[in-house]
């Protein structure tokens, strides 16, 4: 996680620098994640022209040096799933069983996909939602997903309210309660991440923190 976040931390850094975007236009919502040498950013697609929040797939671009960047195209839609025809937003994706674990919202739900590859394509794991609506009572949407020292996996999620739960090593199945964590001042896309044996929680805020 460490290099993880200096390497985001760089990619930040140099897209200052350069003042032009790394990726294409109409892409929001990118959760960085580095498998091997490689870094990969999994974002939201906006249509383009839209005026609302109506993304329908998601895609995946991967660099090894920070400046140049394959674009790797959808790698997921609404298409692939049954349960949920709108609102694809903030994704996240973990490395594990030798496999690669795409969590996305669809409709105020959480599913998850699995590939081979980090570069997709995705198949539906379950065919039907790994949280549904209004479990943990919040808004089902931001997943991210957080493996700690010990290989317990967590999911967490929501919008004003954060939730998390454990999820079994299959890391399609939850394990125990969906608990509620008081965090001050949190609105959504939460990012979880460990420092010298610290926890941290990274998210934006609607409120004002003055």
């Amino acid at each position: 996680m460490k290099k993880i976040l200096l390497l985001f931390l760089l990619l930040i850094s140099i897209g200052a620098q350069a003042q032009k975007s790394n990726l294409p236009n109409f892409n929001a919502d990118p959760s960085a994640r580095v498998f091997g040498d490689t870094l990969w950013i999994y974002a939201s697609h906006d249509i383009a022209g839209s005026n609302y929040w109506d993304m329908v797939d998601w895609h995946c671009y991967s660099t090894t040096d920070l400046q140049h960047w394959t674009d790797h195209g959808v790698i997921f839609s609404l298409k692939d799933i049954t349960w949920a025809d709108k609102y694809a937003w903030a994704p996240d994706c973990v490395s594990r069983n030798g496999r690669y674990y795409f969590y996305f919202p669809a409709n105020f739900q959480i599913g998850v996909a699995i590939s081979n590859s980090p570069a997709g394509p995705f198949k539906d794991a379950l065919g039907k939602p790994l949280i549904a609506k209004n479990e943990g009572e919040t808004t089902e949407m931001d997943p991210c997903v957080f493996i700690d020292d010990n290989g317990q996996a967590y999911l967490y999620y929501g919008q004003d309210t954060l939730c998390i739960v454990k999820l079994k090593k299959d890391m399609i199945t939850t394990e125990g309660a969906i608990k509620k964590l008081h965090v001050k001042n949190f609105h959504e896309g939460v990012w979880g991440h460990k420092l010298n044996g610290m926890y941290y929680l990274s998210y934006p805020s609607a409120y004002d923190l003055s």
